[in-house]
């Protein structure tokens, strides 16, 4: 038979108050000591969940993590990753439509990242077409673009070797790219409290293993 996560929960928590109240009756002193301190107690673990939350929403509105993938390029030495991300801002007062600040992760093969913010562009989209206002295209808006020429020659410089997209990986489904037989990438989302993050996997397509993570 198989107990559920929910049902040992209940049964941890009984275990837990019959174990403090056996504690309580045969430890002289323990009720008066609870009675005594167990306020302070109480207030530091509050106070300390306070600060937790508080971090968390301070973080959540401070971060640039990316919400969604838009492509994922190899260099064109045909070992690194280049990914395009976008991260939507909230709403402004009235209800506008949010901007979407689009990235560029250079990835190397053992799993060093280094990041560039390319531009941002609104949501709405143009009166007449499909369009974003500020986005045509990943080709024309992202790939021919002069903010990713500067953010590759930034990164040559930095790296001291020369930088550019090679082949655009396929993507199988939302989260599985597939660059060869031996290798392939999965994003994964991750949610902690108020954040959520996106998580690239390098994974040996064979053994499916995980070779190393980078969060983005």
């Amino acid at each position: 038979m198989r107990i559920s996560s929910s049902c040992l929960g209940m049964l941890g928590i009984l275990f837990g108050i019959m174990a403090v109240f056996l504690i309580v009756i045969f430890v002289p002193g323990l009720l008066d000591f609870l009675l005594k301190y167990g306020p302070y107690f109480l207030a530091v673990v509050m106070g300390g969940g306070l600060i937790y939350i508080l971090f968390s929403l301070v973080t959540a509105t401070a971060s640039v993590a990316a919400d969604e993938v838009l492509a994922i390029f190899l260099d064109v030495n045909d070992r690194d990753l280049h990914l395009f991300s976008g991260h939507k801002t909230g709403k402004s007062v009235g209800g506008a439509d949010p901007d979407r600040l689009i990235q560029h992760y250079f990835i190397t093969a053992e799993g060093t990242s280094y990041y560039h913010e390319l531009f941002s562009h609104s949501l709405t989209t143009a009166m007449g077409s499909g369009e974003y206002q500020g986005y045509v295209s990943l080709k024309e808006s992202i790939v021919d673009s002069a903010a990713l020429q500067e953010s590759l020659a930034k990164l040559s410089t930095k790296l001291n070797q020369r930088l550019a997209l090679g082949e655009r990986i396929s993507r199988n489904n939302d989260f599985l790219y597939v660059i060869d037989e031996n290798r392939e990438i999965q994003i994964k989302k991750t949610e902690k409290l108020y954040t959520r993050q996106l998580m690239v996997l390098y994974i040996d397509a064979k053994s499916k293993r995980v070779l190393w993570k980078v969060k983005i």
